[in-house]
């Protein structure tokens, strides 16, 4: 995994720009309750499945009253919400600040022991830990969608749960895509070439990759005489993607019948 994951505060206070901007740019954000106020962020949010590391704790202390957090609107509505602390020294009364957080959330809003093992998944999910730390903690399938990438015994989160979450982000993205969305089914890793050091991001609908991994299967590879294209299962405009050049790879632009409108951006040298 990458070492540092771009992961701003955004959406806390300010100008809705602000989250127009780590849309395009950022893996996951903190906070993010400006959502609230444009639907149509927060739906490519959902689409996109842009972690939310939100903290209404903090937010009740500065901005925004606890019972009006959005929090549990948008964790019922399938965003990848989970909570986190700020400011702990500031706001929270013990030693286990992110206990509290827990524990105040779930009595305020009624969450399940469900809820909270779902948001507790997403959290580490979210998180930049190294494929061997979230196969831990969440079972050695976690990167496949839905049910199958599930290890009940690590999780405690029900199949049927992540089922309808899937089921309805699914419905969502044909409804987007007038019914001709591509979803593979699973995401595998796959081994990059490291020849380079330009730093690789590929981030569509919410998946991340690295310079070790590329989390959507390599299909196809087709040598010319000075240009490589690398293709891959990837059929979403969604989110940006940052491809590594070296040695002539260029981002493509369409693959099979799908056209992609691709952002590209290096990230140095």
């Amino acid at each position: 995994m990458t070492t540092i994951k771009f992961r701003p505060h955004s959406g806390e206070a300010g100008d809705i720009d602000h989250l127009a901007a780590t849309f395009l740019t950022a893996q996951n954000i903190a906070h993010g309750i400006n959502l609230r106020k444009s639907p149509v962020l927060q739906y490519l949010y959902y689409l996109a499945q842009i972690g939310l590391a939100m903290s209404p704790l903090s937010n009740n202390s500065l901005f925004l009253d606890y019972h009006r957090n959005p929090f549990p609107m948008f964790f019922l509505r399938g965003l990848n919400v989970s909570l986190s602390t700020d400011d702990p020294l500031q706001i929270h009364l013990t030693k286990e600040p992110l206990v509290e957080e827990y524990s105040i959330a779930a009595s305020v809003w009624k969450l399940s022991s469900c809820d909270l093992c779902e948001i507790a998944r997403n959290s580490v999910y979210q998180s930049g830990f190294s494929h061997a730390l979230k196969s831990h903690w969440i079972g050695k399938e976690y990167y496949k969608r839905g049910p199958d990438g599930n290890d009940i015994r690590k999780t405690n989160v029900p199949h049927i749960r992540l089922e309808f979450r899937d089921t309805i982000w699914r419905e969502e993205m044909q409804q987007v895509y007038l019914g001709k969305a591509i979803i593979p089914v699973e995401i595998e890793f796959c081994k990059f070439v490291q020849r380079s050091r330009i730093p690789l991001r590929l981030n569509i609908l919410g998946t991340q990759a690295d310079t070790s991994f590329v989390i959507y299967k390599i299909t196809e590879l087709e040598h010319g005489s000075r240009t490589t294209l690398q293709h891959v299962t990837c059929q979403h405009s969604l989110g940006n993607v940052f491809y590594c050049i070296h040695m002539g790879y260029k981002p493509i632009s369409k693959i099979g019948r799908v056209r992609l409108a691709i952002t590209a951006s290096f990230l140095g040298k």
